[in-house]
C-alpha cells in the first residue's frame, strides 16, 4: 500500500492549454488520457512529440518525417502518451501517484486525506480484517466479523442478537434480554440486580446494600457468658439470639449453662476421683484435657475393711478387727463389722463371746410364765429361737363365757371340765379355710381376744394364706340375728389387726362384712360376738379373687379406656381379640344389676359380661351381650341385666373383633 503525501489536484493548466490550441486551430489530439483519433500523437518513429514543441510545422505533409525532440517520461511534469496525469513528483499519496494515472481506491496507494487504507487487489468487503473496497478500514457494522469483534450483523439495531458494538447480546450489556430478570450493565452484586442478571433476593448469598442486614452464613457474636457464639442470619436479618458454642475443656463456661467444663470427665485443675495403681478409687488433679490423672499420679485412699488393698501398700484390711462367721452363711459379709448371730444354733457364730444374741432365746433355754388365763406355766425356747407357748402342768377349768386357755398345751381347751370348746377357740389352733361357706358355732367357745370394735363375746379363729395380691371377701350375712364382729389380723398369733379390716354391723343389720385387698402372706380371721350375750351358729362366706380391679359401690357412670390394658378375658358373645377393663361388686345379698354402654361417649363396638366369684373365664357368666339397640348414636353398644349372687361379682367391658377405646359404663341397681 502506498501512503499519500499530498492532496488530489487535477492538471488544470494542461486542460486549459489544450482548449486554447483547439480554439486557434492547433492540433489537440494525443494530449491527456482520452483524445480522439485525429489528435493522436505521432508515433511513426516510436517516439512521442508534442504538437506544440516548435519543431513541427504542423503541416500534414511534414508529420511523417519529423523526429521527436524528447522521449516521454512519467514524472517529468508533462502529461504524455499513456499518462492520465504527471505532477512531476514522486509522491504516491497525492492525486497523481508515480504511475501517472489518477489516484483511485484500489490502486494500492494510500491517498492522503481520502483513504484510510488501500491494499489494491486485496481490498475486500467479505474477508475479515481486509481493507474494504471503499478504502475504509474494517469496522464494527461492516457486516464482517473482524479481530476484536464477537459478531457483526452490519445493521444499526442495538437490541437484536448482535449489539452495535459488535458484542453479542448477554448479561451485563444493560439490556434485559431473553430469560434475564434484570440487567443493570454493571458487575456490582450489592445492588438490586446481580451480575448474573438475576434480581437480588434474600438467600442469594449476596448482601443487598440498604435492603438486607445479612445474607448467608452466621457470624461470630458474644454470648451472655462471654464466650464466642454464633448469630444466625434469618430472613436476611440478624437473629436476636447469640447461640453459645459447645463446651470446651478450658476452665470456662462456654455453653452458658452455668457450669464450666461440664460434659467432660472432670474439670481441669480440680481434684477428681481416679484409679490407683492397685485398682482402688483414689484422688488426683484433673488434667488439662479434662481427664482423670494416670494411676501413677492418683493418690490412694485410706484402707477400708473390704477384703482388698485400698491404699496400695500390698496389705489387705490392715488395722481392722476381723470377726468370724463360723457357719459361713454370709460369704460376702464385711467381716470387719460384727455380722451378728445369723443362726439360732447355740453356737457363738461371730466369735464375740456371746451365743445366739439377737434372738429371743437359745435352744434348750426355759423360763417361767403366766398364760392369758392367769395360769402359771413354763416357756421353752422353740425352733427359730422364739419363746414357745406358756404351758401349765395341768388344765385349769374356766367358767363358760369366760376367757379359756389350753393351759396344758394339749390342743384342747378346758378338757375334763364338762364343756368341750371348739378346737379353734384360740389363735394358735386357727382353722385353715378355703373359698366357700364355713359353718361354725360360738356357743361353747370362750372369749380369747378383744377385736377392734371392742367386742367381748365368745370367739373362734380361722386362717388363710395368700400367694399374691388378692381381693378378700368375708361376711356373716346368713339370716341369723345375733351381732357378729369380724376382724382380720396378720403376724404371729394373736396377730396385729390389719388397718381397715374390722366390721361390727353391715348390710343393714347386726351381721358383718369385710371387703379387702391384701398382699401375699398369712392372715387370721377373728369371728367374735358383740358381747357375751351374742353367740350362736353362723355361716361365714369366704371368697378370694386375683382380679384386683376397682370396686363399684354405687350407681352411676364410670369412664375409662380399654386400649393398652391387655387381652386376658373373653365372653361367650365376643371379646376374644380385644383389650378389656373390669370392675367388681361386693353384694350382701342376691341383687339384680344392670350395666350398659348406651351413650354417645362410647364410640366402639363393646361387649359386656358378668362373672361371679372372680373375673376369669372359668367362672360362672350370668350374662353376656354384644349389640344392644339403644339409639341412633350408640351403634355397637351393649346392655346386660342379671341377678348377681351374694359376695363377689365382676362386670367386664370388652370389645368385639378387636375393637377397643374410650368408654362410659353405666351401672344401676346397687343397694
Amino acid at each position: 500500500m502506498h501512503e499519500a503525501r499530498g492532496s488530489l489536484v487535477r492538471p488544470a493548466a494542461v486542460v486549459l492549454l489544450v482548449a486554447l490550441v483547439a480554439a486557434c486551430g492547433l492540433q489537440t489530439s494525443g494530449v491527456g488520457p482520452g483524445g480522439d483519433g485525429g489528435g493522436d500523437p505521432e508515433v511513426a518513429d516510436g517516439d512521442f512529440v508534442p504538437p506544440d514543441d516548435g519543431t513541427d510545422d504542423l503541416g500534414p505533409s511534414d508529420d511523417g518525417g519529423d523526429v521527436p525532440d524528447t522521449s516521454p517520461t512519467c514524472g517529468n511534469g508533462r502529461v504524455e502518451a499513456g499518462e492520465e496525469c504527471d505532477d512531476g513528483n514522486p509522491d504516491d499519496s497525492d492525486d497523481c501517484p508515480t504511475t501517472c494515472r489518477f489516484a483511485f481506491c484500489g490502486d494500492g496507494f494510500l491517498r492522503a486525506a481520502f483513504e484510510a487504507c488501500d491494499d489494491g487487489g486485496a481490498n475486500s468487503d467479505s474477508v475479515p480484517n481486509a481493507c474494504r473496497t471503499d478504502c475504509a478500514r474494517p469496522r464494527c457494522g461492516d457486516g464482517v466479523v473482524d479481530i476484536g469483534e464477537a459478531c457483526d450483523d452490519g445493521n444499526s439495531i442495538d437490541d437484536d442478537e448482535c449489539r452495535n458494538d459488535c458484542r453479542p447480546r448477554d448479561c451485563g450489556d444493560g439490556i434485559v434480554n431473553g430469560d434475564e430478570e434484570c440487567d443493570d450493565g454493571n458487575p456490582d452484586n450489592t445492588d438490586a440486580c446481580l451480575n448474573t442478571c438475576v434480581a437480588a433476593t434474600c438467600g442469594d448469598g449476596y448482601l443487598w446494600d440498604g435492603e438486607e442486614e445479612c445474607d448467608g452464613d452466621a457470624r461470630d457474636c458474644t454470648t451472655t457468658c462471654g464466650s464466642t457464639g454464633s448469630q444466625d442470619c434469618v430472613a436476611c436479618v440478624w437473629s436476636a439470639t447469640c447461640t453459645p458454642p459447645v463446651e470446651l475443656c478450658n476452665g470456662r463456661d462456654d455453653d452458658c449453662d452455668g457450669a464450666a467444663d461440664n460434659g467432660f470427665a472432670c474439670r481441669a485443675g480440680e481434684t477428681t476421683s481416679c484409679t490407683t495403681t492397685c485398682g482402688s478409687v483414689g484422688a488426683g488433679t484433673c488434667t488439662d484435657a479434662c481427664l482423670p490423672p494416670e494411676p501413677a499420679a492418683c493418690t490412694p485412699p485410706a484402707e477400708v475393711c473390704n477384703g482388698v488393698d485400698d491404699d496400695c501398700d500390698a496389705l489387705i484390711d490392715e488395722g481392722f478387727t476381723l470377726y468370724c462367721d463360723i457357719p459361713h452363711d454370709h460369704p460376702a459379709v464385711d467381716l470387719c463389722t460384727d455380722p451378728g448371730e445369723t443362726l439360732c444354733n447355740g453356737i457363738d457364730d461371730n466369735c464375740n463371746g456371746l451365743t445366739d444374741e439377737g434372738f429371743e432365746c437359745s435352744p434348750g433355754a426355759t423360763r417361767p410364765c403366766t398364760n392369758d388365763c392367769g395360769v402359771a406355766g413354763t416357756q421353752a425356747c422353740a425352733e427359730g429361737c422364739t419363746w414357745g407357748a406358756c404351758c401349765a402342768p395341768a388344765e385349769v377349768c374356766q367358767p363358760v363365757g369366760e376367757t379359756a386357755c389350753d393351759d396344758d398345751c394339749d390342743g384342747t381347751v378346758d378338757e375334763d371340765c364338762g364343756i368341750v370348746a371348739p378346737p379353734n377357740n384360740t389363735c394358735v389352733f386357727a382353722t385353715p379355710i378355703a373359698t366357700g361357706t364355713i359353718h361354725g358355732d360360738t356357743t361353747a367357745a370362750s372369749h380369747t381376744a378383744t377385736p377392734c370394735s371392742g367386742g367381748s363375746g365368745r370367739d373362734l379363729w380361722y386362717t388363710f394364706t395368700l400367694s399374691g395380691r388378692r381381693i378378700v371377701y368375708l361376711d356373716t350375712v346368713d339370716g341369723n340375728s345375733w351381732s357378729t364382729v369380724l376382724e382380720v389380723r396378720s403376724g404371729a398369733c394373736p396377730g396385729t389387726p390389719v388397718p381397715g379390716a374390722c366390721n361390727d354391723d353391715a348390710c343393714g343389720g347386726d351381721r358383718s362384712q369385710l371387703v379387702l385387698t391384701l398382699d401375699a402372706g398369712t392372715y387370721y380371721v377373728l369371728l367374735d360376738g358383740h358381747d357375751d350375750s351374742h353367740f350362736g351358729p353362723f355361716d361365714l362366706l369366704f371368697q378370694l379373687s386375683s382380679c384386683t380391679v376397682p370396686r363399684i359401690t354405687s350407681d352411676g357412670d364410670r369412664s375409662g379406656n380399654t386400649s393398652g390394658h391387655g387381652n386376658s378375658l373373653r365372653g361367650s358373645c365376643g371379646g376374644a381379640r380385644a383389650d378389656e377393663d373390669a370392675y367388681y361388686f361386693a353384694l350382701c345379698r342376691s341383687t339384680s344389676i344392670t350395666s350398659h354402654t348406651c351413650n354417645s361417649a362410647t364410640r366402639y363396638n363393646t361387649v359386656l359380661y358378668y362373672r361371679t366369684g372372680s373375673c376369669w373365664d372359668d367362672n360362672p357368666e350370668p350374662a353376656c351381650n354384644n349389640n344392644f339397640t339403644c339409639g341412633a348414636t350408640t351403634a355397637g353398644a351393649s346392655r346386660i341385666t342379671a341377678t348377681l349372687p351374694q359376695g363377689l361379682s365382676f362386670v367386664v367391658i370388652d370389645g368385639y373383633d378387636g375393637a377397643q377405646g374410650a368408654y362410659v359404663l353405666n351401672v344401676s341397681g346397687l343397694p
